[in-house]
């Protein structure tokens, strides 16, 4: 009997030892909109911030809702997590002028959303009320594992190999940011 997609299966040997970790924290500035993401090793891969969305207002942005921005460390390359729509609340996942994919909000209590990436999954990533440890599913079963700690501004990840780091974890960095600014 297979298990339902709403729940979690913990993260098999394979995915321990060979699933890409990474380690997610928003700067204890005050702002609560910019941090940063390291691997494994210890070493930053990402940063992200917000940034001003320079098509200003429109009627998928009313409030002029500020670009969520990932930078590679290494090479500087840049998605953007633009706002596309104000009720149901989607976002563009951009590379340069190319959307790649896009990131929604499927709950009023915004503890649900899905994750797609053009050509690659979608997930829907859960964050059940009162727990520290969120879980996003496919259709391959459990992908991704997250455990909040040692404080809210810090996300421990894990990935199954394979799914495709770099607009995965700017995704995941995304909801973080809303999570903790929501809080």
């Amino acid at each position: 009997m297979s298990r339902p997609v709403t729940e979690s299966t913990p993260p098999n040997e394979m995915c321990l030892t060979q699933g890409a970790a990474f380690w997610s924290q928003i700067d204890r500035d005050g702002s609560g909109r910019s941090g940063a993401i390291w691997d494994n090793l210890g070493v930053v891969r990402w940063r992200f911030a917000a940034r001003r969305n320079p098509a200003g207002r429109s009627w998928c942005n009313p409030f002029n809702t500020l670009d969520f921005v990932v930078t590679e460390a290494a090479n500087g390359a840049e998605l953007v997590i633009r706002r596309a729509s104000w009720a149901p609340s989607v976002f563009q996942i951009r590379d340069g002028e190319e959307v790649i994919g896009q990131v929604r909000v499927r709950s009023l209590l915004r503890h649900r959303y899905s994750i797609e990436i053009d050509g690659v999954n979608t997930w829907t990533f859960r964050m059940p009320i009162f727990t520290l440890n969120f879980y996003a599913n496919s259709e391959s079963g459990t992908d991704i594992w997250v455990v909040v700690g040692p404080s809210k501004m810090d996300w421990k990840i894990l990935m199954r190999p394979g799914s495709g780091d770099r607009q995965l974890v700017a995704a995941l960095a995304f909801i973080h940011t809303e999570w903790w600014n929501l809080c």
